[in-house]
């Protein structure tokens, strides 16, 4: 069977920063070619529909602005991309991207702020928020202050996820009202801005820097993976929350699909045990059967991999396997579940493990420079 993603990377200069990739596994086959010149695309997320394509854009200037950007392309026959629009963020790297209630919303990790866009025809509106974090971690190295990592829709909700790397959190927030919005089916105008309601202020341990975070379709649970600690926290949605957002793990109702706050259950290694080298976890995914999660650690070079009770969210290690490259900044299984690809950032490679053949490293591998997003 031939897949077909597209890989995101650290490029600038005008070079093409998203490429199409085709992998053909059967055919022993894998090749790459420029889709589009983008400053630093490091994170690449597709509309409901797939007839868009947005990107992140890591700069230091944006639109006239002091901060990254946004682009979004509209997706052509073959998969070919044309840029429809570009925004600033109005906050420092720009690094993930999450669509929620018809708007896209995109983490800044330089200074922990959330900017969202009202999406018309799929096409994102000038800026209508930017909403920044408070506080700081332990690591005085790495969280001197907030640096938010992940936004992430909560399945079957109004909710979204915002997890901060420097203050220890995850953070769960809804659209609370918007000033100056369109009348319906008006396409989005300048001076719209969006209230965020707070709904949970989710702790996670503390110096651990929570990265990123998966959800289950159920909306009750999920799985965090931490950069500091090099851990997978399971998580599940259940109990009240006092005045101030935070669960406290009894009764209520929030509206949420199982009510309640949510918390962490269970916490696992993503490292071998005794392993004493330098390390941070990446990316985490999970399989699109449900039953594994995966994480990737950069430094220990490979992938974690754990089977998923779908009723529990409680996992069970199963294996750490090379990715075959350096500093696998992004993983992600083919749609079929069947391949996992890693992009090593700081090998230039794309590379492909089995997931039948027991995560055993194929020998196909393409040449990217400084890949760091996949997006089938």
């Amino acid at each position: 069977m031939n897949y077909s993603a597209y890989i995101g990377s650290y490029a600038s200069g005008g070079g093409y920063g998203i490429y199409r990739l085709d992998f053909d596994p059967g055919a022993g086959a894998m090749s790459a070619a420029g889709a589009a010149r983008a400053e630093n695309p490091s994170y690449l997320l597709f509309s409901a529909d797939r007839t868009m394509l947005y990107a992140v854009n890591e700069s230091d200037e944006w639109g006239g602005e002091p901060g990254g950007g946004i682009t979004a392309y509209s997706v052509g026959e073959g998969g070919s991309l044309a840029e429809s629009a570009s925004r600033p963020t109005g906050g420092s790297a720009p690094c993930h991207l999450g669509i929620c209630g018809g708007y896209l919303f995109a983490a800044n990790y330089g200074d922990g702020t959330v900017s969202g866009f009202p999406l018309g025809g799929g096409v994102p509106g000038p800026r209508a928020l930017l909403h920044r974090h408070e506080g700081s971690g332990p690591d005085r190295l790495r969280q001197g202050g907030p640096h938010a990592h992940c936004v992430a829709p909560v399945p079957g909700s109004d909710e979204f996820c915002v997890v901060d790397l420097g203050i220890d959190q995850a953070r769960f927030y809804r659209v609370g009202g918007t000033r100056g919005a369109p009348e319906p089916g008006l396409d989005p105008t300048p001076g719209l801005e969006l209230e965020l309601e707070l709904v949970q202020a989710m702790p996670a341990p503390p110096g651990s820097g929570p990265r990123h975070v998966v959800f289950s379709p159920c909306g009750r649970l999920a799985w965090l993976v931490t950069e500091l600690s090099n851990e997978v926290c399971a998580m599940e949605r259940g109990g009240a929350r006092d005045g101030n957002g935070n669960g406290n793990g009894s009764g209520g109702s929030n509206g949420s699909p199982s009510g309640g706050g949510w918390r962490i259950t269970h916490r696992y290694s993503a490292l071998p045990a005794g392993y004493a080298g330098a390390s941070s976890c990446a990316a985490i995914r999970r399989s699109p059967d449900g039953k594994l999660i995966a994480a990737s650690n950069r430094g220990h070079d490979s992938v974690a991999v754990f089977s998923a009770d779908e009723k529990t969210g409680a996992l069970e290690p199963i294996g750490i396997y090379p990715t075959g490259g350096k500093s696998p900044r992004d993983i992600a299984f083919t749609p079929d579940g069947k391949w996992l690809l890693a992009a090593n950032q700081d090998s230039d490679l794309v590379t492909a493990l089995s997931v039948d053949g027991g995560f055993g490293l194929l020998e196909l591998r393409q040449r990217v420079s400084k890949p760091v997003a996949i997006l089938f």
